[in-house]
């Protein structure tokens, strides 16, 4: 598979041209396998040539110790590229807060 890429905007950012959407790596109401296979799964895009994720603070949402909303889909994709981070991008989705309801706030 040849992956091809184009410039991010004027940022000068080559993007590949087909991006890793990671909404069911998040589980919650959307089933996924462990984390280990999904950071494997992550990885392997990566080697492939995709350097483009999307995420959301919904996907995987949960509340920690602290009452602080996180997400597992985020968390995933620190842990997959912790080592790469200079070779990946993310497209971090604002707004909603709410997975089940979809309530928003874009103020």
């Amino acid at each position: 598979m040849k992956i091809n890429y184009r410039k991010l905007g004027q940022t000068g950012f080559d993007v590949s041209t087909i991006g890793f959407g990671t909404w069911q790596l998040g589980g919650g109401r959307w089933k996924s396998d462990t984390k280990a296979k999904n950071i494997s799964l992550l990885r392997k895009a990566n080697d492939l040539g995709i350097n483009i994720f999307d995420v959301s603070v919904v996907y995987g949402q949960y509340q920690d110790k602290n009452g602080y909303t996180q997400s597992r889909s985020q968390e995933l994709l620190g842990e997959a590229f912790k080592d790469r981070r200079n070779k990946v991008f993310f497209c971090l989705k604002l707004g909603q807060f709410d997975e089940y309801a979809h309530r928003n706030n874009y103020e």
